[in-house]
């Protein structure tokens, strides 16, 4: 197996952005429908719809954090 990173794990990898928070850095999720083929085989006239992710919750040790796809809400959930 050969990776072009410096990481195990390819698409699947989950990384530490921002110290103490690792995220998963959604290659994986987001190249598994690519526009064109969504287009190409008509996929919402047989009934796809793509729901946005609105959070996402990380547990933690003695904390939680939520990340929101509003930059607003997730900057106040990093202050806090």
């Amino acid at each position: 197996v050969l990776e072009r990173r410096h990481v195990l794990g390819g698409a699947a990898v989950t990384e530490e952005i921002f110290p103490g928070f690792k995220f998963s850095v959604c290659s994986y999720v987001v190249s598994l429908l690519k526009p064109d083929i969504i287009r190409e085989l008509q996929l919402p006239k047989f009934g796809l719809e793509m729901v946005p992710l609105e959070s996402t919750f990380t547990p933690l040790e003695d904390d939680y954090l939520i990340r929101w796809a509003d930059h607003d809400l997730t900057r106040r959930e990093l202050y806090r």
